[in-house]
């Protein structure tokens, strides 16, 4: 499932988070629209950051196991192997 940075501001998207699980999480930022912060528009994918610090608050990791898992998903998603 992929999480955009909205995460940051919008409760539905941290409950859905929550559920997936981080082993089914890709971040992106739906750009132009979905940024984490009202006053960030347009998205870009230099929020990715924020939304990954925002996931780890979310699911009690620490943000380098939030990139590393969150790059990984993507690795076997887009079979980038």
């Amino acid at each position: 499932i992929t999480i955009p940075t909205n995460v940051v501001i919008r409760k539905n998207r941290r409950m859905v988070a929550k559920r997936a699980g981080l082993e089914n999480i890709l971040l992106e930022t739906d750009s132009p629209y979905c940024a984490p912060m009202q006053d960030l528009f347009p998205n870009t994918p230099a929020n990715i950051p924020i939304a990954a610090k925002k996931l780890g608050e979310i699911l009690g990791v620490e943000i380098e196991e939030i990139r590393s898992v969150t790059t990984s998903n993507a690795e076997k998603f887009y079979n980038l192997y």
